[in-house]
């Protein structure tokens, strides 16, 4: 049992209650433990450590735009309970004072009305479902102290559409963003930090900046290529269009689609504001193919590890496996040429080595074709060091539908001994490929 004992006395503008818990223990004696709390006219209570500093515990107050104090009597508010608001339907604004060092579990958790909160400057940690099902909520910046956003953090926050975080957080849980919307979620941080790269990994939109704009403002792109546009930070929906679908479409997504010859425009309208993107389609030959690939994927400044991991990419994104090959037992000869991989974004295994050595070749990094087995992949040479590449079997065929998007690295940049598990290959006409490691700066000259 509970029982609250109400003390009409006054300490400054706070009242102080004495709350006194009554355990019953397992045998059966009653022992009594008692701590002060203490309310504003705001509606918070707080409870007092022993160093004199508070924490906020609970919320009554009117709701709307609330204000945290950093003091109550003498001593400084430190931290906010676990579920302080949670489920508290009348808060729509909250700011947290930078005394504040931690904020508990569940501390805002179901604050449907939610829309903004303002961080403390030494918060080192969102902790676990702190912003679940904040439905209003649509943007946040994380102090630079943060280095954590727990499980479930902002979880089922279905309008926020911004989250600005430093280089100095290093631990985002998978599901930290789950059921948010990432045809609007942003994830604003600096290149090549550790949030840009959790981004990535969930397929959610992340950039360096925070104004609201397209990915691309041009590109050129070759028939039958398939593009996704992104609008970074939209703080309502977006709405594509095509001034010539008949050349390049796009869907409600932004994936653009180019279908023949010609110039397009694509729009993104989001919040009455207008954003475009001028698409120019080629017709597909081998040599508009690879003149997009060195322009737009594997680009010339880009270290040699980079231009093997970029072309390993747009090759599995690109290229089908000719299915034929299962389904009538041959295929035409384009089938085994990078023609068929450049230029009809069909082929089989001699036809992805052949199409992966050309963009090699065009660079100058040293490239060769291994076959055995009835197989065919790559030999690749980086800081005079050599490595195995099979875009063919990181390209495999999902549920016999030869559609594979996803882009496997199961036999990228590996070892003999890793690659003679299931390749076989007359080893003492290649060169030896021993190094696990890779310089990911070199430069071929």
């Amino acid at each position: 049992m509970k029982f609250i004992i109400y003390i009409k006395e006054r300490t400054g503008l706070f009242l102080m209650l004495m709350v006194i818990g009554v355990i019953l223990s397992y045998s059966g004696t009653e022992q009594a433990s008692a701590q002060n709390v203490y309310v504003d006219d705001q509606g918070f209570y707080y409870t007092e450590n022993t160093d004199g500093t508070f924490n906020v515990a609970a919320y009554q107050g009117e709701g709307g735009s609330v204000t945290i104090p950093e003091r109550i009597n003498d001593g400084q508010v430190v931290s906010i309970l676990d579920g302080v608001f949670y489920k508290n339907s009348t808060i729509t604004n909250v700011y947290i004072p930078d005394t504040i060092t931690t904020i508990g579990i569940d501390a805002f958790g179901y604050c449907t009305k939610l829309k903004s909160v303002r961080l403390p400057q030494k918060l080192t940690a969102i902790p676990m479902e702190c912003f679940v099902y904040c439905s209003s909520l649509t943007k946040i910046t994380l102090p630079s102290s943060c280095s954590q956003i727990g499980y479930n953090a902002f979880s089922a926050c279905k309008n926020l559409y911004q989250v600005n975080v430093t280089k100095n957080v290093k631990s985002i849980t998978s599901s930290s963003f789950t059921d948010c919307n990432k045809k609007r979620l942003t994830i604003v941080a600096p290149k090549n930090s550790y949030a840009v790269k959790y981004a990535k990994k969930y397929s959610i939109m992340t950039t360096t900046s925070k104004a609201t704009k397209l990915s691309n403002k041009s590109k050129s792109m070759i028939a039958k290529e398939k593009f996704q546009l992104y609008l970074y930070n939209p703080s309502k929906s977006i709405k594509w269009k095509s001034n010539h679908s008949s050349i390049a479409s796009v869907n409600s997504s932004g994936k653009i689609t180019a279908k023949k010859n010609g110039k397009v425009t694509i729009t993104a309208i989001c919040n009455g504001k207008s954003y475009s993107c001028k698409i120019t389609v080629k017709a597909k030959t081998n040599s508009s193919t690879l003149r997009v690939i060195y322009k737009q994927y594997v680009k010339p400044g880009m270290s040699d590890y980079e231009k093997v991991v970029a072309a390993h990419k747009w090759l599995i994104q690109n290229v089908k496996y000719d299915k034929r090959l299962y389904t009538t037992g041959t295929v035409p000869y384009v089938s085994h040429t990078a023609k068929g991989a450049f230029k009809y974004g069909v082929a089989v295994c001699d036809g992805y080595s052949k199409a992966f050595m050309t963009i090699m070749e065009h660079y100058n990094i040293p490239c060769m074709m291994v076959t055995g087995g009835q197989h065919a992949w790559n030999l690749v040479k980086i800081k005079n060091k050599w490595y195995h590449v099979d875009c063919t079997y990181d390209d495999p065929i999902v549920n016999w539908s030869f559609n594979n998007t996803h882009v496997y690295k199961t036999y990228f940049l590996k070892t003999d001994a890793y690659m003679a598990k299931d390749h076989t290959w007359l080893k003492k006409y290649f060169p030896k490929a021993k190094s696990t490691s890779v310089d990911k700066n070199y430069r071929t000259k």
